[in-house]
Order: C-alpha cells, then structure tokens, then sequence
C-alpha cells in the first residue's frame, strides 16, 4: 500500500502482480524462447479480490505480444502512461539493472484509470554490480528488447525511438539523469545513512573483510566502506561520460 502510496496511488483495491522471473517479460513466449503455459508466467498476485483471477494481465501480455511495435507504442497510453514506460526502461538501461528491467517490479492496475502502473522493487543487481556484488563495467550497456517487449517497442518504433531519447535528453539535462542531479541525490543519501553505516561497519566489518566469497567475485580484494563511496561516484562519473558519447546531446 505505502508503495501505491508513493507513486501517487491513493485508490488500493485493484490488482498488484509481482514479477518473480524473467518470463514476465509481455512476450508470448518465456525467457527461453519457449510458448508460455500462460501469458501471466512469470508474475505472482499479491493483491486483489480474486487471487487467481489474472485476467486483466492476461489481456495486457495477449495485447504487447501480438502487436507490432508501432501499434504497441500509438496505444501505450490505452493502458499505461507512455512516459512511466519509457521513464522505466531509462532507469533501467543507465543504472545498469540486469534484473529489474522486467523481473523485480511491480504491475499495479490501478481501478480509477484503468491502466497499469509500474512500482520499482529491488535493485541489488544495478549501479556498478550485480547481485552477488562482482563488479559491472561503466562502459556496458543493455538495451533489454530480451526481456521487456515495452522496450523493445519503444526502440524498434521510430516515433517511439525519437519520444524515448528526446526524454533522456531532457532528464540529462536538467533532470534526474543529470550528473548534477545524481551526485547531490546520493550525497543526501550517504549524509542520511554514514551514522548507522559506521557502526555498521565497527560491527561487521572483520566479517565482511574475511568473507570467503571476495575469493571468487572480486579476486579475493575488497574495499571498506568508504572504498564503495568512492567506487560508485567513481562509476557513475565514467557512466555519464559513457552516455554522453553513445547518446549525445
């Protein structure tokens, strides 16, 4: 509910699906290539009045898998806000998030609308490294038309395409992609949490240095927690230099 809350949602009684795998991906066909038992695989229904009543999503998934990709973007705001859409895959695509681009998010159909909303949820594999904490190339990108057909819609479209990256450019340059933007967010961040982070780390911090798994994800080094500090603003400062040359302004 605090999460409907937070997206402007006041209205709770609809239906919220949790996308657990990668086939929750609006293709007709699974993350393997494979048909789908049924066009919901991949989600879970955590609320609603009929807990195995999936129709509604059912009909969105029949809808993004027999459209092509120009009539899946003409009626993106039928059925969800077109900018949400492409607001979802711009922060998936510069944070680097391999999981959440369809799996690790959240279908809210909201009943006074009519349309799905997108809620974010769990970004462990995202901003410099991926969830068993080995480290991501700054320099590495995903366009995630694999495992999101919204995406792959939004790209292969050219009115879609010019809607998609005339967006990017307006957050990067005076929004929340800017690098400005960015620093100050995680600044306030870090000045939030470095209370409980110190004693955090006076409490765990022998334990995390003698971690058996560095061994394998990161060569047997590690870094403290001021090394992380330093180890995402460095990443996000290559990021925005990588962005700027693949998507100049």
């Amino acid at each position: 509910v605090k999460s409907m809350q937070a997206c402007g949602l006041e209205n709770d009684s609809g239906n919220l699906y949790k996308a657990v795998n990668h086939d929750a991906n609006f293709y007709l066909t699974d993350s393997g290539g494979s048909g789908k038992d049924t066009l919901h695989d991949g989600y879970e229904k955590k609320e609603g009045a009929s807990e195995d009543d999936f129709s509604d999503l059912d009909a969105l998934v029949d809808f993004t898998g027999n459209s092509d990709a120009s009539e899946l973007v003409s009626s993106l705001d039928d059925w969800a806000r077109s900018e949400e859409m492409m607001d979802w895959f711009l922060l998936v695509y510069y944070s680097l998030s391999e999981d959440s681009a369809g799996k690790n998010s959240y279908l809210y159909h909201d009943p006074d609308s009519d349309r799905f909303v997108y809620i974010p949820w769990d970004f462990n594999h995202a901003w410099g490294q991926n969830w068993r904490t080995i480290r991501t190339e700054s320099s590495d990108l995903n366009t995630y038309t694999w495992t999101n057909r919204i995406f792959w819609a939004l790209q292969a479209d050219e009115d879609g395409s010019t809607a998609l990256w005339d967006r990017y450019a307006a957050m990067r340059t005076d929004g929340p992609m800017s690098a400005t933007w960015l620093t100050e967010t995680i600044d306030a961040y870090y000045t939030e949490i470095e209370p409980s982070a110190a004693r955090d780390w006076v409490r765990w911090g022998d334990e995390y240095g003698s971690y058996s798994g560095w061994s394998s994800s990161r060569g047997g080094t590690w870094t403290d927690y001021e090394g992380e500090k330093d180890y995402l603003y460095q990443w996000l400062s290559d990021r925005s230099d990588q962005f700027d040359a693949s998507h100049p302004q």
